[in-house]
């Protein structure tokens, strides 16, 4: 290693040393690699990867590892978008033998996707009917509020309401009936949030999905992990409900319209509700399978407002506020970070590094032979060279590696 640094012109006084007690591998989804964070950067299929936000929660526990333990290299593994089942299948194809190797601590973060998927179908195949009507149309029909509302009192036929006769001035005869556009766009969105409550009830898909997670998934995971890392802790987070306490109420978003709306007609999801059905049974899993890792639990911790990227509502200056994004902020990540490192901090005790593999001597050579390159120890995959005895060198641990990472990562996704 040293070598290799000093091949690539740092002078060797620069190079500081020290022995690596803990090697951190992080795999999970979109979380664990720190989507939606201000420094995540998405403009190649790689980005997951390197480097991972300063503030994300795999950057504070593998920080942590340091700063409590001793040398440290963090390997973030995360891939946004995937599910259990591409976790599972990648490692039990091999793609990350090299990596866990020598891990001494390992996070997993999975299951969101699990059920994403089915709940952007539902809400999908619910909307279908009103699929065409657009935020410019909505607009227009606000507008059109507006105008009858500042008619007055001469305009007898725009300050009636929509939908009513409309009589003469006289008052002995019907003029018109004029349509009412707002109150059949009402009842459309009104027969849409119906069927998303309906379908999120007891979906079969959700229901199969999270039993599969429970039964199969998470412990051949697991399995998979231990397999391959027969020293290292395992940490597994929980799910969290993202959309905790989120309602999306029309009459909240579109007053004006909703004004004219029958006051029993169904105009809200209780979003926060919905969501905790499933991800309650998601984490069935962890009282079901205890055996094997250490449950960090985000559930009721995340049951808290301003931990996630979702806003809907209006805001105080009548804007409206319709951001779904489920993915923890700033604070969220800095809570994750917070639960997991005290459950480390609870379980984690590093042990000496395994001897340094023993590359056997060659016997001396005739002089009339050439004598062969020095023989250089097989890569780990992530810039760490040979097993966890190998020494560390700090001045480094961030840089070595990344192209391989990112080929790695490049061929898992062609994979899938």
């Amino acid at each position: 290693m040293v070598e290799r640094l000093m091949a690539a012109g740092i002078a060797k006084e620069r190079i500081a040393c020290e022995p690596l007690l803990t090697k951190y591998v992080a795999f999970g989804d979109s979380i664990a690699a720190g989507y939606a964070l201000p420094e995540y950067d998405n403009s190649d299929q790689c980005y997951d990867q390197e480097p991972t936000p300063s503030d994300a929660f795999v950057s504070l526990v593998g920080a942590h590892f340091a700063d409590a333990f001793g040398p440290s290299v963090t390997d973030n593994l995360a891939a946004s978008g995937w599910t259990s089942t591409q976790l599972l299948d990648a490692l039990q194809a091999g793609a990350y033998d090299a990596a866990l190797a020598d891990a001494t601590a390992v996070s997993v973060t999975i299951g969101s996707n699990d059920l994403l998927g089915r709940f952007i179908e539902i809400i999908a195949e619910a909307l279908e009917p009103i699929s065409d009507l657009s935020d410019a149309d909505i607009a227009q029909i606000e507008a059109a509020l507006a105008v009858e509302a500042a008619a007055g009192p001469d305009a007898a036929a725009l300050a009636a309401d929509a939908g009513e006769a409309v009589v003469s001035d006289a008052g002995d005869a019907v003029v018109a009936k004029r349509p009412d556009p707002v109150k059949e766009l009402l009842e459309k969105v009104s027969a849409a949030i119906e069927r998303i409550n309906a379908a999120l009830v007891a979906d079969p898909e959700l229901l199969a999905a999270c039993e599969t997670f429970a039964t199969t998934n998470q412990p051949a995971i697991l399995d998979a992990v231990h397999a391959r890392a027969p020293r290292a802790q395992v940490y597994w987070t929980t799910l969290y409900n993202p959309f905790y306490g989120q309602v999306l109420d029309v009459r909240t978003l579109f007053p004006k319209l909703a004004a004219h709306a029958d006051p029993d007609l169904p105009l809200s999801i209780d979003l926060g509700s919905a969501g905790a059905h499933y991800i309650e049974i998601m984490n069935e899993a962890f009282a079901r399978n205890t055996e094997g890792y250490a449950a960090v639990n985000l559930y009721e911790p995340f049951n808290n407002p301003g931990l996630t990227n979702v806003s809907i509502g209006r805001a105080a200056d009548g804007s409206i506020s319709f951001n779904v994004d489920p993915h923890p902020n700033h604070d969220g990540h800095a809570l994750i970070a917070k639960l997991v490192n005290g459950v480390v901090d609870a379980t984690y005790a590093p042990g000496a590094p395994d001897p340094a593999p023993v590359v056997p001597v060659p016997a001396p050579l005739a002089p009339t032979e050439p004598v062969p390159a020095p023989q250089r120890l097989a890569s780990t995959g992530d810039g760490v060279t040979g097993a966890l005895a190998a020494v560390a060198c700090l001045v480094a641990a961030g840089a070595l590696g990344v192209c391989a990472l990112r080929r790695m990562r490049e061929g898992e996704r062609a994979r899938s």
